[in-house]
């Protein structure tokens, strides 16, 4: 799920060394679907049904920097109510679907740059990669240029094309009030081939490899001056880009334990930015991270020099006994290498 985001991150910096393509240039030559798009805003009482919206169109050009962190005004239909909103108008129900895109046409929440909204521009960013690199699926880009300099051998956007794979995929349950039950998580579609920003199955041992390369000096995967831009903190503060970081820390409060108020935030490229130390699970400030829809978690300190992954397949996402075991585990592997460091 959105562990993908990582992955894509990396391979759109890839890119940007090769000279394909800068972070401040606007995506709108290779990705046309993305001009002329307009910014809706909400009016009227949606619990009444008495909503209407007001669409103009959009000043700001949409750019790479903006998709990486969630700065394009692209969000997640199936989670933010006023697209529920717009899609219902439309007639499309979007609660019974894993909905990365619905519509092309798809308003914008804000002005590229002037706010922050989790979503699909990860997605994006995907197709973007294919189309820079004659059109090679994403799956045999980050073939190429990710998981083969690394020996990864179980991370794929097509399951069916590792052949041991598919008998190894580990199955989701859902907690419920009186126990389990079954869960599938559909599969993300996206209209432009594999989805950039919730496609890949992984195993952990494959995935924390590629974790461990942005600890590396010199990584197998980008230069130090990417890997710096990366974890730099993106977001203008004050303002409404981390106003709308907090208001939507439903997405990835589990990293810290469930809640995120009381702790300084921002965005990196890619990923969650904690500038504060998180003390019940013991992340140090400068750790960079972020979650996948099953309650997966990953975090990177470059100071520290130390990665943590903590994965499983439960259903709801920030399941709260999830959550605390996870921040559990998370501060036994930061107080270990507390005391590993500290010895003689």
């Amino acid at each position: 799920m959105s562990c993908t985001k990582l992955i894509t991150t990396i391979a759109a910096l890839q890119c940007v060394e090769s000279g394909l393509i800068f972070l401040d240039d606007s995506v709108e030559i290779i990705l046309p679907e993305l001009s002329g798009r307009n910014i809706i805003t909400l009016k009227g009482d949606m619990q009444q049904n008495s909503s209407s919206f007001e669409l103009t169109p959009a000043r700001n050009k949409i750019t790479l920097r903006h998709l990486l962190t969630h700065t394009s005004g692209i969000g997640y239909s199936l989670w933010h109510p006023t697209l529920l909103a717009w899609h219902k108008s439309r007639g499309v129900d979007c609660n019974n679907r894993l909905a990365i895109v619905d519509d092309l046409e798809e308003p914008l929440l804000f002005e590229p740059g002037e706010g922050w909204a989790y979503g699909a521009s990860h997605d994006w960013v995907g197709t973007l990669i294919s189309r820079l690199n004659d059109n090679v699926t994403l799956e045999d880009y980050c073939s190429s240029h990710i998981f083969m300099p690394l020996n990864l051998h179980s991370i794929t956007f097509d399951l069916q094309k590792k052949h041991h794979a598919p008998g190894k995929k580990v199955s989701t349950a859902h907690r419920t009030s009186s126990g389990w039950s079954e869960f599938t998580i559909p599969t993300p579609a996206w209209p432009f081939g594999h989805s950039g920003g919730a496609g890949l199955h992984s195993s952990v041992a494959d995935y924390i490899r590629v974790l461990g390369d942005l600890l590396r000096e010199p990584s197998s995967l980008l230069s130090k001056a990417s890997i710096d831009e990366m974890f730099k903190p993106q977001l203008s503060r004050p303002g409404p880009q981390i106003d709308d970081l907090y208001r939507s820390e439903r997405f990835f409060s589990n990293l810290a334990g469930g809640s995120v108020q009381g702790l300084r935030l921002n965005f990196g490229l890619g990923s969650l930015i904690f500038e504060d130390d998180v003390k019940c699970t013991g992340m140090p400030a400068g750790t960079m991270g972020f979650v996948g829809l099953p309650n997966i978690l990953w975090a990177v300190n470059r100071e520290r020099g130390l990665a943590t992954m903590y994965a499983s397949q439960v259903m709801p996402p920030g399941d709260r006994r999830s959550t605390k075991l996870a921040s559990a585990f998370q501060a036994a592997i930061w107080q270990l290498d507390l005391e590993m460091n500290n010895e003689p």
